[in-house]
């Protein structure tokens, strides 16, 4: 063999090598979900733990979800579906890290996190998840319990996992049409104001000074309030001593005619002053047609327990 053949052979030889490594098929990784074989059914709870350590559960009740903290007031549950969806789909195809050194870094660690999630499983087990900060939009740092290996996901963020009340329920306490009500009578430490509709709509007020004008203006203002509340936070059904309410010194009771002409009556008692989950003030509300105590952002309560005559009287310029 002359030596031109030796070296067209040895070049052969290395041309075969490097194609078989550059073509030669590469074993498919196949990612997992993080939660592994979970499934909504399996799941019989949710818990949310935020930054602050404020937690929330969410329940499903014979398919219906539920507040465990509230004695089981109602909640959305396609908000909770569609949230338990995208824990679900969370998977491993995006490793970050192996480690546990830059758990804090990515808000994932133990102690310190955006969001904890729990996942209350029907066969006793428990299944819990750190949802960290996010890289980018549409990305967050994901990690499960006792696990060091920490993913980028797009499936869920930290913000949708709501760790306050309202996110997750309907925030309508209860509404009537304005235009239905036909009296209201307003309790509170300034006095007893009773508001009666006229003619042609014209409201009107027992023992009111009949050389001052009734502003019709601040009437309909107090009315929108009386026609409709919004929760902040749902309480529960007990009546606690500190609510204030077994002689509240604010109520509002108001008669008003439904669609089929008959008359309906209901009343708002209105309890303390308490902090909300945001750090802002909020009242403790119980209106009759419920059996649920709530909180109503303060702001909103203050036209019914700051309202004086003085304010009922029409000013002119």
């Amino acid at each position: 063999m002359t030596l031109l053949n030796k070296i067209l052979g040895i070049s052969l030889i290395l041309q075969i090598a490097i194609l078989s490594i550059v073509f030669w098929p590469e074993s498919e990784y196949a990612p997992v979900p993080i939660l592994g074989d979970t499934t909504i059914e399996n799941i019989l709870s949710v818990s949310i733990t935020d930054s602050a350590g404020y937690k929330l559960q969410l329940a499903s009740v014979d398919g219906v979800c539920m507040l465990p903290q509230a004695d089981q007031y109602p909640c959305k549950n396609d908000l909770v579906q569609s949230f338990i969806d995208k824990l679900l789909a969370m998977d491993t195809r995006n490793l970050v890290t192996e480690t546990s050194a830059s758990h804090n870094g990515f808000r994932v660690a133990d102690e310190n996190y955006e969001k904890f999630v729990e996942l209350e499983l029907n066969d006793g087990t428990t299944s819990r998840v750190f949802l960290g900060t996010s890289p980018h939009r549409r990305s967050t740092y994901v990690r499960a319990e006792n696990d060091d290996k920490v993913y980028m996901t797009s499936a869920v963020s930290a913000y949708d996992a709501h760790a306050d009340w309202r996110s997750w329920i309907d925030a309508n306490y209860f509404s009537v049409n304005e235009n239905h009500i036909e009296e209201m009578t307003l309790i509170n430490p300034n006095g007893v104001f009773e508001l009666h509709k006229g003619s042609e709509d014209k409201w009107a007020m027992e023992n009111f000074d009949p050389n001052e004008t009734l502003d019709q203006i601040a009437v309909s203002s107090i009315l929108n309030r009386a026609s409709r509340l919004y929760i902040r936070q749902p309480l529960g059904l007990t009546e606690k001593e500190s609510y204030e309410l077994q002689s509240p010194q604010t109520s509002i009771t108001v008669r008003s005619s439904s669609d089929d002409g008959s008359s309906i009556s209901y009343k708002i008692d209105i309890g303390s002053v308490v902090k909300m989950q945001n750090g802002e003030d909020g009242r403790i509300v119980k209106y009759s047609g419920s059996p649920y105590y709530v909180i109503v952002a303060k702001y909103v309560i203050d036209e019914f327990t700051d309202k004086n005559m003085d304010d009922f009287i029409e000013k002119y310029p």
